[in-house]
């Protein structure tokens, strides 16, 4: 079986396993779960189950003397990138145009990759990461209500401005909202960080360097939330959902583990693009599961095409 293949089967069944896990999120969400128990224990999860997995497959691991620099770089930018990327974006800044902000690293990591770990994709490749970025962009899109700056209403027909609000309305936000500006600003951090990830597990095995950097985050969520007193003041049958939550993390741990497995396979860009498909993944299981996400069907159908033109191109 060719690297290339083994590229696809790892990062296309863990991003199936993470779009389970947010209709998963979703729904504990909806059943008023704390964030913050939702967040220290599903990181716990994953945590937990890539140790055990690791030392099971490999052994006591190997950590060579070049871990823990990159290690400790990818693990302070993710701090940023949960908490203030997609926790806190959330918080100011509806889904709608958080989302598609989201999608712009694949693009930018053809770039921090290129300057981090000497990485180039094929003209192909670089096409289809561009085509993946744009489809996943597309099927994130829900139309959110947006006004169009003065310049732009006195320069557009009448008739085009639904289609331009509906297509940019997540970045003519970006100067009038703070989680439009902490969504883009995660995606920016998540394209420099996932290159310290390649070189982290570079020097021990993908299952010891994901376990330690859920770790790391769980840790600052836990020690975050008590030391603001937040903690203490969960009621209890909200702390109760946390098996539930740790459930969740231990399964989502196993698809944590072969994203970053993927690495041994493929270059950065290739794995920061193929992992975006859970996008994709979480938006069919939203549609059946939880009754959402009903609308502009004509659109999504355009995007999964795109994204799986994307996807073949990056093969190239």
């Amino acid at each position: 079986m060719s690297n290339l293949t083994i590229l696809y089967i790892l990062t296309l069944t863990s991003a199936l396993i993470a779009g389970a896990k947010n209709v998963l999120i979703k729904r504990m969400f909806i059943a008023k779960a704390h964030e913050h128990v939702i967040g220290f224990w599903t990181n716990l999860g994953v945590a937990f189950i890539c140790y055990a997995g690791g030392i099971y497959i490999y052994g006591i691991p190997d950590i060579r003397p070049g871990f823990w620099l990159p290690f400790f770089i990818t693990a302070f930018l993710n701090i940023f990138i949960i908490y203030l990327g997609h926790m806190k974006a959330m918080k100011f800044e509806d889904a709608s145009i958080t989302a598609p902000l989201g999608t712009v690293s694949p693009v930018i990591v053809i770039l921090t990759a290129y300057i981090i770990v000497g990485q180039i994709p094929t003209f192909w490749g670089k096409i289809g990461i561009v085509l993946f970025a744009l489809g996943t962009y597309v099927l994130q899109l829900k139309g959110a209500e947006v006004q169009l700056p003065n310049w732009m209403l006195a320069v557009l027909p009448a008739k085009i401005q639904p289609q331009v609000v509906f297509f940019l309305g997540p970045w003519l936000r970006i100067a009038k909202s703070k989680g439009a500006r902490l969504a883009l600003f995660g995606a920016l951090l998540s394209a420099v960080s996932i290159n310290y990830d390649w070189l982290a597990i570079k020097q021990t095995d993908p299952l010891f360097f994901t376990a330690s950097g859920f770790l790391v985050v769980a840790l600052a969520v836990l020690i975050k939330s008590v030391i603001s007193g937040e903690w203490q003041e969960i009621p209890a049958e909200k702390k109760a959902q946390s098996t539930k939550a740790l459930a969740i993390g231990i399964f989502w741990g196993v698809g944590c583990g072969l994203t970053n497995t993927a690495f041994w396979y493929g270059i950065v860009p290739y794995v920061s693009s193929l992992r975006r498909s859970q996008i994709l993944f979480t938006v069919i299981l939203a549609y059946f599961f939880l009754k959402q996400e009903r609308g502009f069907i004509a659109i999504r159908l355009i995007a999964a095409a795109i994204i799986t033109a994307g996807a073949i191109l990056i093969a190239f």
